[in-house]
């Protein structure tokens, strides 16, 4: 539910910034913008009362905000998938390509930007642009081990 709300806050940030407006200026008669950080943190969600407001602000319904929001995710979740393909086959220059296109990109879901560095650093190693002793330590730092080792369930990057 935290990385839901954090996912969604820095989504509602990004079409801020995208539409050129300030934190004070989205938040003003709606709420205070030391709430505003709380809901980009996770701390808590987006009431829908707050987010009708917000929305008609940016100029969208909170059903578009929704929709763009589900896009997003499944459009990035999506080239991932395409480059993850790429990379099973040894396609390794062809997922390189695709993937140089996204590395400076903020992604909506915090399992695609971990989905998205693990293809990476693979696409990395295999081209020889990253040592077997740097690989390592790289995949060590995307997982945090030996900490995951503590997990409950493991997501496809950690299991690889």
């Amino acid at each position: 539910m935290e990385n839901d709300a954090r996912e969604f806050g820095l989504f509602i940030d990004g079409i801020r910034l995208e539409r050129n407006m300030s934190r004070e200026d989205l938040c003003d008669e709606i709420m205070s913008l030391s709430q505003y950080k709380r809901y980009l943190r996770g701390d808590t969600s987006i009431p829908n009362g707050k987010l009708v407001l917000i929305a008609e602000r940016l100029r969208f319904s909170i059903n578009d905000i929704h929709f763009m929001f589900r896009k997003k995710h499944n459009d990035e979740y999506n080239t991932i998938i395409k480059i993850y393909n790429k990379i099973k086959s040894n396609e390794y220059n062809d997922a390189y390509e695709i993937a140089k296109n996204y590395i400076k990109s903020i992604f909506v879901s915090e399992y695609n930007q971990l989905f998205f560095d693990f293809c990476l650093i693979t696409i990395q190693y295999r081209l020889k642009m990253v040592s077997d002793i740097h690989v390592l330590d790289l995949y060590s730092k995307l997982i945090s081990y030996p900490d995951c080792a503590n997990n409950e369930s493991f997501n496809m990057v950690e299991i690889s």
